[in-house]
């Protein structure tokens, strides 16, 4: 489940929520929401509650393995079901295989500074760039994608992470077999004992 720290004093108090919503990643927009990803899907905090906040595409049960902010307080949402984009006005927007993707079972995301919206695979496929996603909705030209595999330089193909480095358009990959920074002319760095 998922519980509400607060730090009130010299030591954080934790209030467990209502919903028994087991949760994989919590994210908080700017306007104070807050989203749960987990095995029973997209939840959201209300009150001292958890509750399934459903989203057309994404069925009850269909797993949220991953749930980040990105700008402008869109909140991505990497699922069972593809990549969905939850605008602050309500709008959801999905990306899948039709889009590009190399698979509809999404485990991370991530967006960079420059707009770049990174995608890892449960099915250990690599990682898929997909550049323009920021402001991107359904019924526009599809993204630009760019997929990045174990072929192309990866340690390997089980990707699990990603950090971004600033508005250079580099990003950290971390993946089973070690980290790799891909700089922004595509050039991989790679560290750890495969490096």
């Amino acid at each position: 489940g998922l519980a509400r720290v607060r730090f009130d004093g010299p030591r954080p108090a934790a209030q467990p929520l209502a919903g028994k919503f087991p949760a994989f990643s919590v994210v908080r927009t700017g306007a104070g929401r807050a989203f749960v990803a987990g095995p029973r899907g997209l939840g959201e905090v209300r009150g001292d509650a958890v509750v399934p906040f459903p989203m057309p595409g994404l069925g009850e049960g269909d797993a949220a393995d991953h749930v980040i902010l990105g700008h402008g307080d869109r909140v991505w949402i990497a699922s069972v079901r593809g990549l969905f984009a939850l605008d602050p006005d309500g709008r959801v927007s999905r990306l899948g295989k039709a889009q590009g993707l190399l698979d509809d079972d999404v485990l991370a995301v991530a967006e960079l500074d420059d707009g770049t919206v990174w995608v890892a695979y449960t099915k250990n496929l690599g990682a898929t760039a997909v550049r323009g996603a920021r402001g991107w909705t359904e019924g526009n030209p599809t993204p630009e994608v760019m997929h990045l595999r174990e072929a192309q330089g990866l340690p390997s193909d089980s990707v699990y992470a990603f950090a971004g480095a600033g508005r250079d358009g580099d990003v950290w990959i971390g993946t089973s077999r070690g980290l790799v920074r891909r700089r922004a002319d595509g050039s991989l760095q790679r560290f750890g004992r495969n490096a």
